[in-house]
């Protein structure tokens, strides 16, 4: 082989490497490229900071082109080894949160700075967003559990205060109680006096006018007379046996039940009978609804009596100057008891009225017409037998007196 042809092959073999390492160069800038163009943001800068290069990413990222972007300073501050997170403007745009790298490398045989930058705005509003999300989520947790500790507390209170309430109506009922009592003694020694010093002259003057009556002629005018001063001198003699009787120490009371039960309706008709004597009307103005077999034996006759008589009473006057004359008296059993009422198409009573009504020598009637002690009198009766009452009025429509009388057999 020629010297020639060894030449001819050696230049060969060098083409073929030549084209070889060429082919194996462009690829590798073909790499290198896609890396900086497929990477996130990327910018080189040199030693003073001013860009030299932005690949795509950073010129979408800082919203202008690497033309543009060359040549200018990066004013962030660089720190090698670390991850930086810095705010980016963005002109009529909100900025972008970018999480930053630094590293030193050769750049075209020059010493430069590395730049990659990743644009984590979407990431960090999503934990933003999630941050919310569970801090509202344990906002509402604490809210609703504060609402069921207030509803709690809420019910507790009530119930606190139910019992504040009861505690104090009845601290009230006591007060009230006490106060009555030191009333009725004081009344009671005072009324105890005046009974002893008027019921010797009442009865005195009673039976000189019953002996003047017996030894006069019926129509004699003077008769007439002494007639009326005898329902007077009787007036007096019951305003007296009241005053007592509502002043009557109630610890002394002892209830009696009668051996023979009272027949109510029997009762209800005779006190009619005895008030139509001075009540004209009173006799078809009063309806007895009381079934015939209605008894009772809680009380003793005169007391029961009395309680018709004052109810009644009362009843006839409050209808007196009505259209509608009407007093219904209507009594029915009920456990353990029986249940009366007295209903009137009367007036009816205000609230003031209404609220004083048993208080004593409490009155709306005229001068002589009521004493004030008939309703005080006949609550204390029928609570002391253990009964209750209680009246239902509205003015121009009526009042409804209710009376619960126990059964002596309770």
């Amino acid at each position: 082989m020629s010297s020639t042809e060894v030449v001819t092959g050696e230049m060969q073999k060098l083409k073929d490497t030549i084209e070889q390492l060429s082919q194996q160069l462009h690829e590798s800038e073909t790499r290198f490229y896609n890396i900086i163009t497929t990477v996130d943001a990327l910018l080189v800068l040199d030693k003073s900071c001013t860009i030299w290069y932005a690949n795509p990413a950073a010129e979408i990222l800082l919203g202008r082109g690497t033309e543009d972007l060359a040549g200018e300073k990066f004013d962030f501050p660089l720190i090698e080894g670390e991850s930086t997170e810095i705010e980016i403007p963005k002109a009529g745009l909100a900025s972008r949160t970018v999480d930053m790298s630094v590293a030193q490398a050769k750049w075209e045989g020059a010493n430069a700075y590395i730049v990659l930058m990743r644009d984590i705005t979407d990431r960090k509003r999503a934990i933003r967003a999630e941050v919310e999300l569970k801090a509202k989520k344990e906002q509402e947790r604490i809210k609703a559990r504060a609402a069921e500790e207030i509803a709690q507390k809420n019910i507790e209170l009530e119930s606190v205060n139910k019992d504040l309430a009861a505690a104090m109506e009845n601290l009230r009922a006591s007060q009230d109680q006490l106060v009555q009592s030191e009333k009725l003694a004081a009344l009671g020694r005072v009324v105890a006096g005046v009974a002893h010093e008027l019921n010797n002259p009442i009865m005195g003057s009673m039976n000189y006018v019953e002996y003047c009556l017996e030894r006069m002629e019926e129509d004699s005018p003077f008769a007439k007379r002494l007639s009326k001063a005898k329902r007077e001198l009787e007036r007096c003699a019951r305003i007296v046996t009241s005053m007592l009787t509502y002043c009557h120490n109630s610890s002394d009371y002892q209830p009696v039940w009668n051996e023979e039960s009272l027949n109510l309706k029997e009762m209800v008709a005779d006190v009619g009978d005895l008030l139509a004597r001075d009540r004209p009307g009173l006799t078809e103005e009063v309806h007895i609804v009381i079934p015939e077999d209605a008894t009772i034996n809680s009380i003793k006759s005169d007391e029961l009596r009395q309680i018709l008589i004052n109810l009644i009473t009362n009843a006839h006057d409050a209808v007196s100057n009505r259209e509608v004359r009407r007093v219904v008296v209507h009594a029915v059993p009920a456990p353990e008891g029986i249940n009366l009422t007295v209903a009137d198409t009367g007036c009816g009573m205000e609230e003031d009225v209404l609220n004083r009504m048993f208080d004593p020598f409490f009155t709306t009637k005229t001068v002589g017409r009521g004493s004030g002690l008939g309703m005080a009198v006949s609550q204390n009766l029928i609570k002391k037998m253990g009964g209750s009452i209680d009246v239902k009025s509205k003015v121009d429509e009526g009042t409804t007196i209710s009376i619960f009388l126990p059964s002596g057999n309770a």
